[in-house]
Parts: C-alpha cells; sequence; structure tokens
C-alpha cells in the first residue's frame, strides 16, 4: 500500500509539473509567436487579403495585446490599427459566455473604397463560403464592460 501511495505522489507531482511547464511556456515569446503565425494563416486562408501583425502579447489567460494589424487588398491598406488591448475573464466560458473587462483599439484606419457595382471594398474582403445547412449549436453570450477607440480615422 505504501508503495501505491509514492507511486500515486509521483503521479501526481508529474502531472503538476507538466501543467506547470505548459502554463509557463504560454508566456514565452516563442508561444506568442507561433499564435501570430497561426492566427494570420487562418485570416489569410478566409480573406481576399492579407493579414498581417505585427506581435502579439499578454498573459493569455487574462489580456492580450495586438500591435500593429494590418489588413491588405490590392496592395492598399483597408484596415490598420496600432494596437488592440483586450481584459478578458476566461471563467466565463464555462457558462457560455464571453465576458470582457476592456477592449481598447488605439489609432485605427480604415480605407472605404466604393467599387463601380456600388458595393464597397470590405463587401469583398471575406471569401464568400458555401451556406452552412448544420443547426446551430448553443449561443454564447458576449459581455463588453467598457470598449474605447482612440486617437482614429475613417476614410471614403
Amino acid at each position: 500500500m505504501k508503495r501505491f501511495l509514492k507511486i500515486l505522489g509521483y503521479f501526481f507531482l508529474t502531472i503538476f509539473v507538466l501543467v506547470l511547464l505548459a502554463l509557463l511556456f504560454t508566456q514565452t515569446g516563442w508561444f506568442s509567436s507561433i499564435v501570430k503565425e497561426k492566427v494570420e494563416g487562418i485570416a489569410n486562408e478566409n480573406l481576399n487579403g492579407n493579414l498581417s501583425i505585427g506581435e502579439i502579447d499578454g498573459s493569455f489567460f487574462s489580456s492580450i495585446e495586438i500591435i500593429d494589424l494590418r489588413i491588405e487588398q490590392n496592395n492598399e491598406t483597408v484596415f490598420y490599427t496600432k494596437k488592440i488591448d483586450v481584459n478578458y475573464n476566461l471563467f466565463g466560458l464555462l457558462s457560455s459566455t464571453i465576458d470582457i473587462n476592456t477592449a481598447i483599439i488605439d489609432s485605427f484606419y480604415v480605407h472605404l473604397i466604393q467599387i463601380n457595382d456600388s458595393t464597397w471594398n470590405i463587401n469583398s474582403l471575406i471569401k464568400q463560403t458555401e451556406e452552412d445547412t448544420t443547426s446551430a449549436g448553443v449561443g454564447w453570450d458576449i459581455v463588453i464592460n467598457s470598449f474605447e477607440i482612440n486617437n482614429s480615422r475613417i476614410e471614403y
């Protein structure tokens, strides 16, 4: 029995150390770089344009900061923001809620161009997909306590 408890103790200690190492890994610049590349890749698969991110920073457990986010289409910048800073609570995910404490968008720029067929350039930015015929899942609530937009402009 003593041997079993010793093995069980080592097992839980190993699990604890692995979880701790995984949590520490998410705080590294290397992990942020992996997330940035993954986000850019997924976005560029779904855009008729190119998304680039200068840097992603934050703890990922409570806040995230995106620096120099740019969306280009036909070699023109459609959207740019110097910084997006979001502070959130992950515990809301347990109850199907996206709980954002603060969201700050600093120095964003949007360039709208009306095309000859009276549509706007942003209308064609997202690739068209086949209509989804699956049933809707559980709805998510999005709660934003504070939202700020600073030093921004829209050109058309």
